[in-house]
């Protein structure tokens, strides 16, 4: 399973794939930015994304749509420090399914991704 982890915060991409480490059956993609997130959506046909709102180049809100016009069904859990504001109704318009606040725990990561995916044994 490919998991697309696209935030131009080194520290949020690193937080993830320390996360997904534990998890043999999981490969981690990384973008910096919106077109780089993008392309490797198209390469990778990654089964859960986590999208940054604000990003260089393309914002997240930009690739959502790109994403979802691709009539793409997969997981797109939006990041962001915003809870609430014009921004992540943006997002959750674009195409989002869900709202990871940064900064985030390990419970609330964990209750996102079972939300998104159904893994209910995730620890």
């Amino acid at each position: 399973m490919n998991v697309l982890i696209a935030d131009d915060a080194e520290y949020i991409r690193n937080n993830l794939k320390t996360f997904f480490k534990s998890f043999a059956e999981v490969n981690v993609i990384e973008a910096t930015n919106g077109l780089m997130a993008f392309e490797m959506f198209e390469k990778e046909k990654p089964s859960l994304i986590f999208l940054d709102i604000v990003m260089p180049d393309q914002s997240g809100i930009a690739t959502a749509k790109k994403i979802r016009e691709s009539n793409s069904k997969v997981p797109i859990i939006a990041m962001s420090t915003l809870d609430k504001g014009e921004l992540i109704d943006k997002m959750m318009n674009a195409g989002a399914n869900s709202l990871l606040k940064k900064p985030f725990t390990q419970e609330r990561l964990k209750l996102v991704i079972k939300e998104q995916l159904g893994w209910e044994n995730i620890q």
